[in-house]
């Protein structure tokens, strides 16, 4: 441990050996899968990407839509309380206390 700028701080000066090793590559070529009758077309990556943005915009437009009805929701609590309070009253008080 050494007294760094924010406090004691763990630095690792020598790496284990096993991982001053670098990883074998997965150099084992692509194969189209074989479609049986009845599964799901394949998709290729371009089409994966495609549908991925898809969603991701849907998402994002669900997601505003959500924000304007928690906000509607919240104005229309907010209105709720104010009939409330003001139902609370004698309508002869809100009566004599506008003319005031």
């Amino acid at each position: 441990m050494i007294l760094g700028s924010f406090g004691y701080e763990y630095r690792i000066l020598e790496l284990p050996p096993d991982l001053r090793q670098p990883k074998p590559l997965d150099n084992t070529p692509y194969q189209t899968p074989v479609q049986t009758p009845g599964q799901a077309p394949v998709q290729v990556p371009g089409q994966v990407m495609d549908i991925i943005r898809e969603l991701q915009e849907k998402n994002l437009a669900l997601a505003a839509q959500l924000g304007a009805a928690t906000e509607r929701i919240r104005n229309l609590e907010s209105e709720m309380r104010l009939l409330v309070v003001a139902k609370q009253q004698p309508w002869w008080k809100r009566l004599f206390s506008r003319g005031g």
